[in-house]
């Protein structure tokens, strides 16, 4: 029986992600998608460096669609390619996730070389959930790497996170690597951050992902004009 309600889990969850595979490919052609966008700062001085764009599913019956939900269906599917084509009509940053970079290596690097030679920055999200394999990082031409959001909420409470995030750090260094903490939402890791000379965050306790049209009043309040 076991055996049985196994087999048949998997064959919804296969049934599932086609169906919702289909959805998103229409959801790209009828411009379902939207971005919102989070802040990126300096702990140092307060004041907004930048702000990630992020993909949002705005499905005309379930709402929005949580990303967790429809960015792994698009990475294993392809579908992410037009999706990321689309993005790249309203930004000029490629941000990808290090477990696309692994599992299509050849094609990313091809990607990757054309996105950089026309003058675009490259992101690696969620940096050390993939398996990471540091050899990657001098063969294809990354601009920054985002220390994930776990290694974040974990390293005051486990040494050997903190250690994983010190090493990352040196990467800042040694390759010449920007490196940003994403995921912040406490003062406590603000202050250990800080302390680790990592001073480029992002993360709820700054601000929440907001729309296109509340920039401007934001940029206007973190970064006053000088006089």
């Amino acid at each position: 029986p076991e055996d049985s309600e196994r087999a048949y889990a998997e064959q919804t969850n296969v049934v599932e992600s086609i169906k919702l595979a289909n959805e998103f490919k229409v959801a790209i052609a009828a411009k379902q998608l939207i971005l919102h966008y989070q802040p990126i700062y300096s702990i140092s001085t307060g004041q907004v460096l930048g702000f990630e764009a992020l993909m949002r599913w705005q499905h005309p019956l379930r709402g929005l669609v949580s990303p967790d939900e429809f960015i792994p269906m698009a990475e294993d599917s392809g579908l992410i390619i037009e999706a990321c084509r689309w993005a790249l009509g309203e930004v000029c940053e490629m941000l990808i996730t290090e477990r696309l970079l692994l599992k299509r290596p050849k094609n990313v690097k091809e990607t990757l070389d054309n996105c950089h030679k026309l003058g675009m920055k490259v992101v690696i999200d969620d940096f050390g959930t993939g398996y990471s394999s540091l050899s990657y990082l001098h063969q294809y031409p990354i601009d920054t790497l985002k220390i994930d959001r776990s290694f974040i909420h974990n390293m005051r409470s486990d040494k050997a996170v903190l250690g994983l995030v010190k090493s990352i750090l040196t990467l800042r260094e040694n390759m010449g690597i920007a490196i940003i903490a994403e995921g912040v939402e406490q003062l406590e890791e603000v202050q250990l951050l800080s302390q680790l000379n990592c001073d480029t965050a992002q993360g709820f306790y700054f601000s929440r992902p907001i729309s296109e049209s509340a920039l401007y009043a934001l940029l206007e309040k973190s970064n006053p004009p000088r006089h």
